[in-house]
Parts: structure tokens; sequence; C-alpha cells
């Protein structure tokens, strides 16, 4: 009988630990040793599909690791929307508080991402007919720490709310869940 409860002990045990390191094969893992801070020129940008409704807007934002080495991140990334003539638009960057913000090491070829949220209908002080806002033609994304950004297209239309994007903090993988 106890060699019985020492093998479910062990299995237990053994379970314990694949439920830990389970998170090491997605596309970025909690950090256990300091990887470098990612540089932008590390990192490529996407956005993911717009979800909207109801006047609301989702899009996930994803940094990918295109360097030859891992890199970490930490935090909340940034953008700023421009237009096709190459004039900022205003853009207000608030973080949402989603927990804890964690060091997230991305190997090669990984990803990273934070959920953007915004409203896609004017405010009583936003223009009621046309767009609320200039529409912009990209947005220029900066991981966090980053001191330059890197451009892409941006298909999701005017941000009204004066420009308010919402973001999460950046987490592994890039699931919207």
């Amino acid at each position: 009988m106890a060699f019985t409860t020492v093998r479910w002990v062990s299995l237990i045990a053994l379970a314990a630990l694949m439920g830990c390191a389970g998170g090491t094969s997605s596309d970025a893992a909690v950090s256990r040793s300091a990887a470098p801070a990612c540089q932008t020129s590390q990192l490529r940008g996407s956005f993911g599909a717009l979800d909207a409704g109801a006047g609301q807007r989702y899009v996930l934002l994803v940094f990918t690791n295109v360097a030859g080495n891992r890199c970490s991140v930490m935090g909340y990334p940034t953008l700023q929307l421009v237009a096709a003539d190459g004039q900022g638009i205003s853009t207000q960057m608030v973080r949402i508080d989603s927990g804890t913000v964690t060091r997230l090491t991305v190997s090669p070829g990984h990803r990273v991402s934070s959920v953007l949220h915004w409203i896609g209908i004017p405010l009583s002080d936003e223009a009621q007919a046309g767009p609320c806002e200039p529409t912009p033609s990209r947005a220029d994304l900066t991981p966090p720490g980053g001191l330059t950004s890197l451009s892409v297209g941006w298909s999701f239309g005017p941000v009204c709310g004066h420009g308010q994007i919402d973001a999460r903090p950046l987490r592994a993988g890039t699931s919207s869940g």
C-alpha cells in the first residue's frame, strides 16, 4: 500500500511540474532568466482582425520577434495615429489594468500581444456628419521602453472619443481571450 501511495504522490508532483512548465512552449514565456530588453529593430508589428459591435472596436496589436536571439518586454505598448499626409493625429493611450504586468521573454519567431479598444461612434462634441476624427493611414508602434517606433498600416477607420485608445499590458501569444 505504501508503494501505491508513493506512486500517486510522484504522479501528482510530475503533473504539477508539467503544468508549471507548460507555458514555456507558447509564443512567449514568463521570464525565468533575464533576456535583454527587446529593441524596436528586433520586432515586427501587426494587427489582428477588427472586432466591432455596438460602437465598440477591438483589435489585437502583435509584436513578433524577428531577430535571431531572444529578448524581453514588460508593460504596455504605445502608438501614435498618423494621417496619409504624415501628420500626427490626436492619440490618447490609456493603460487598462488587467492584473499583474509580467516580464515576458520572446524567443525568435514568437509573439506577444495587447488588446486595443476604442469607440467608433462620435461623442457629442465631435463631428456628427462624416468622420468623428481624422482617418489614420498608419500607426507608429513603440514597444515598452522603446526609443523608436515602427509603422504599421491602419485600416480600421477613425478613432472617435478624441483618439482615445485603451491598451492592456502585453501578454504571451496572440489569443484575445
